[in-house]
């Protein structure tokens, strides 16, 4: 494992660390780097601020996730992988869906779900030799991936926090 690697999960550790005990609101950048035994400079190096670390830690851990997705498998594993991933890190990613901001987590999985479910559609048309241009693939996968997110949205307001 590289260096950069080796800081970047140790700041991404300390930061979910600190979730636990505090709202993200209190965590400083002086916490992290304390919890982490780095200075602020390195932080910077890498982030430049909490909420690029807390997208790093999100793109992460949602990239290896679909990087082990087998293709043979259905789009509702990897659907159930994420969330399974979701709920084993609910503290983290609670926080995460409770920003509103700009590139909010909702804006990112729209995309990463679109993007999978377009792809799996894609494949499964081709292996049926179905011109996939005469499918509306793109609206079936917005469908598709937007039931999803709205899933995840009703999930997280009702026991995301159990």
């Amino acid at each position: 494992m590289s260096k950069s690697i080796f800081t970047q999960k140790a700041l991404a550790e300390a930061f979910k660390n600190l979730l636990l005990e505090m709202p993200l609101s209190k965590v400083s950048i002086k916490d992290i780097v304390a919890r982490c035994g780095i200075s602020r400079n390195a932080y910077y190096y890498y982030y430049k601020d909490k909420y690029e670390l807390m997208w790093w830690i999100v793109e992460y851990e949602l990239k290896e996730i679909v990087k082990i997705y087998d293709p043979s498998l259905e789009l509702s594993d990897t659907y159930a992988a994420i969330f399974h991933h979701f709920y084993n890190n609910k503290k983290f990613y609670y926080t995460c869906l409770e920003y509103q901001g700009q590139n909010s987590l909702y804006h990112y999985l729209s995309n990463l779900f679109f993007d999978l479910t377009y792809e799996k559609l894609k494949e499964l048309y081709s292996d049926e030799n179905i011109d996939i241009y005469s499918v509306p693939i793109d609206i079936y996968s917005s469908m598709l991936s937007m039931s999803m997110l709205e899933n995840l949205r009703m999930w997280h307001n009702s026991c995301f926090t159990d």
